[in-house]
């Protein structure tokens, strides 16, 4: 691996770190859009510093598929942080809502086989599409088609 990806997959680890710690402290007094935008702030966080080392070095490696996992796993242990100390149940009791016939119900664990499923796919999947877009411009600024 080299120095510059070390220095984005290390960078990538400490400020999804940071935003999983900000997130288990004060799930429970946030909204709804709000947690769902710092679960998608890995995703954004990871494509800028893709992007960053692609501008640097004018090529992709394999490593940057493993930015993604990185991100799932930080999220694992957000989730099994928030479900031990109760601060998810607050947050899912807070946000569930029932309107007449249609209710809107959170799951009653971040870490529920089909949280996971769903944050591993939208993390790997949104990822790999967002590195094809970065590296998919030639050298001269066009925009190579995509197959």
């Amino acid at each position: 691996m080299k120095n510059t990806t070390k220095n984005t997959y290390l960078k990538s680890i400490i400020i999804n770190a940071l935003i999983f710690l900000i997130l288990a402290l004060f799930i429970d007094k946030m909204s709804m859009g709000i947690v769902l935008l710092v679960l998608i702030l890995p995703i954004i966080v990871n494509s800028i510093l893709i992007k960053k080392e692609y501008k640097l070095t004018n090529e992709v490696n394999n490593h940057h598929y493993l930015l993604p996992i990185t991100s799932f796993i930080i999220y694992i242990i957000f989730g099994l942080i928030v479900k031990s100390n109760g601060k998810w149940d607050a947050f899912r009791l807070g946000n569930g809502r029932e309107v007449g016939e249609t209710s809107i119900e959170i799951a009653n664990s971040p870490i529920d086989l089909s949280q996971l499923i769903f944050t591993l796919i939208m993390y790997v999947t949104i990822s790999y599409l967002i590195t094809k877009i970065i590296t998919s411009k030639s050298e001269n600024g066009s925009v190579k088609k995509i197959v």
